[in-house]
């Protein structure tokens, strides 16, 4: 497993426990960690380096079939009861949606081509620089 998807498992396993806690119909989570690098010039001088990890989370809850969705970079226990507060709090208002939901598997693609829309670049900081 990759050790982004290892440091992130913990924070999601805590938050899908509170939210199986809750009286929800239906919740969604996802995690997203970017990596990289920026290398910036001005006129032709290096100006900075900053490397980056972000992480976000993304909370969808469905009830009634209303959906509300929040999203948090701070994944610890109580920035994930407050996400989950908020959306819980959120979905008693949000216009009801007979289409709102997760869909059923049945109904789900899962023979698709291959879009080839991944083209990682293996750029190193002093390739970068030149």
């Amino acid at each position: 497993m990759n050790r982004d998807l290892c440091e992130v498992e913990p924070y999601l396993d805590g938050c899908l426990a509170q939210a199986k806690q809750r009286d929800l119909e239906a919740y969604a989570l996802s995690a997203t960690v970017e990596t990289g690098f920026t290398v910036t010039a001005r006129m032709g001088d290096l100006e900075q380096i900053e490397h980056y990890r972000h992480l976000c989370f993304s909370l969808t809850v469905y009830q009634n079939q209303r959906c509300a969705s929040v999203s948090f970079s701070d994944p610890s226990e109580s920035a994930l009861s407050q996400a989950l507060d908020k959306a819980c709090s959120i979905v008693q208002y949000t216009e009801k949606d007979p289409f709102s939901g997760i869909p059923e598997a049945s109904v789900l693609a899962y023979d698709y081509p291959d879009l080839q829309l991944d083209h990682p670049w293996d750029l190193s900081v002093e390739q970068a620089m030149q």
